[in-house]
């Protein structure tokens, strides 16, 4: 996942100034965005990307271990859901842009058969 690494980086700025409007001081904001990219991609990994980007399209960051990433930044549990709220607009629309791109590059190669036969040379 390291789009999702790459993505908080480039966009590091503007979710930085979201966090802060949603009252995270700049330190906080610096060390809630590589915990917030981590939970994402553990959220990814335990579950389907369609439910990750539903939650936080909802704003419930229920696929969010918001706990977790409570206790290591010394925060309730209320401000990384309200961070997580914060920086889910400027995500969402990236992580459903490259999602769309990774499906039609999958569709493609299916439909001509080469992701079959990539497969079939990997694990054969």
């Amino acid at each position: 996942m390291d789009i999702i690494k790459q993505l908080f980086e480039e966009h590091g700025r503007e979710l930085t100034h979201r966090l802060e409007a949603a009252g995270f001081s700049t330190e906080q904001a610096g060390k809630f965005l590589p915990q917030a990219a981590s939970g994402f991609e553990d959220s990814v990994q335990s579950t389907d990307l369609g439910s990750v980007i539903s939650s936080l399209s909802t704003g419930s960051g229920e696929h969010f271990n918001n706990e977790n990433i409570a206790q290591k930044l010394a925060i309730n549990s209320e401000m990384v859901s309200a961070g997580i709220s914060a920086i889910a607009p400027v995500i969402l629309p990236h992580i459903m842009q490259k999602n769309s791109a990774l499906g039609a590059t999958l569709a493609g190669l299916a439909s001509n058969g080469s992701l079959f036969s990539s497969a079939k040379k990997l694990f054969s």
